[in-house]
């Protein structure tokens, strides 16, 4: 045990040395630059999304063939981690979404066959993550593209390429419960959005909420779905398939409490009417119901009764899948369960 914190220390030791000299030179990345990490000597403020600061340290790029610096750009910190044996900075480490990733990621971007560069800028990205800014590259010089540098700044970490199908992807959270994931093409030179796609855990813990949105033409044209969490302490009781391919549901909850939800599905699982209120089971009649809105629904063994203002539809099952019979609903004690 002893010779393992002798170990841990000598690396905290050497580590915390190698910090010390500057500048730090960032490893080989490209045949025409070369670039370095240096400790800002100047007075120059820089304002970002959350605050103005004077940065404590400079990214250089350099043209090899002359040394004359090409840009330069500020950095608040970045991953002493990733310092090499010789006090080399590691380029073009990019694992997503929240792995280790370089100070330089030397990559094309905006798919014209040119690297570009994406210079870590701090930890400004979700949950104080790795953030970068984007120069894209153009002749002999790189200019600074505000929309790609977004896609770092605004989501968690550096975004994602696909250089084969010329997409962009991010993603994004907010807790444990809340993502956005999405992708993007790039016109003149910037990114757009084609398909976002947000995914919520619904209130009652057995669903996700999904907003979904595709780019048609000029705009991104909504949809709104949900899907039962597979992950979920859930049970079902009774289920009915009908002629068109859609399926009714009635589970029993053991996720945050014990209660009954009612689901109905289409063709692909995509929830249409989600319902975790309070119902009602006729024992005499053998039928359980609830009502949503102004419309009441009554269950049956064989289908499903709806009672609309204006009409009646009778859904006849054309298979049913039942772990239990229909009539056990009746001796169920059930925080949401009403028995008459």
């Amino acid at each position: 045990m002893i010779k393992v914190y002798s170990i841990l220390l000598f690396l905290i030791f050497v580590n915390s040395s190698a910090q010390d000299h500057f500048p730090i030179k960032i490893g080989h990345f490209s045949d025409q630059y070369e670039a370095k990490i240096d400790l800002n000597k100047k007075d120059t403020l820089i304002e970002d999304r959350f605050d103005v600061f004077q940065p404590e340290y400079i990214i250089q790029v350099l043209n090899k063939s002359n040394q004359k610096v090409i840009l330069e750009t500020y950095m608040s910190d970045f991953p002493t981690y990733l310092l090499d044996e010789n006090n080399e900075a590691i380029p073009n480490l990019k694992e997503l979404p929240y792995g280790s990733q370089s100070v330089l990621i030397y990559e094309d971007f905006n798919f014209d066959g040119i690297e570009d560069l994406a210079l870590m800028n701090g930890y400004g990205s979700c949950y104080g993550g790795p953030s970068f800014d984007i120069y894209l590259a153009e002749k002999q010089s790189f200019n600074y593209s505000e929309a790609f540098s977004q896609l770092s700044n605004e989501y968690c970490g550096m975004f994602e390429t696909d250089p084969d199908e010329e997409k962009i992807y991010t993603m994004t959270k907010s807790g444990c419960c809340w993502h956005q994931f999405s992708q993007f093409r790039v016109e003149n030179n910037a990114p757009v959005a084609e398909r976002i796609i947000e995914e919520g855990m619904n209130l009652s813990g057995v669903v996700w909420d999904f907003v979904e949105k595709n780019r048609v033409g000029d705009k991104m044209i909504e949809t709104n779905y949900s899907l039962l969490d597979e992950a979920a302490d859930i049970e079902l009781l009774y289920g009915m398939s009908f002629s068109n391919g859609k399926k009714m549901e009635i589970y029993r909850s053991y996720s945050y409490e014990d209660f009954l939800f009612y689901i109905f599905k289409d063709k692909e699982d995509k929830i249409e009417l989600f319902y975790y209120f309070d119902f009602v089971y006729d024992k005499k009649n053998k039928i359980l119901s609830f009502v949503n809105s102004d419309v009441e629904y009554q269950i049956h063994k064989n289908g499903i009764k709806i009672l609309m203002p204006k009409r009646t539809l009778d859904m006849k099952a054309e298979k049913i899948e039942a772990p239990q019979s229909f009539k056990n609903f009746g001796n169920l004690e059930l925080k949401n369960l009403i028995l008459n």
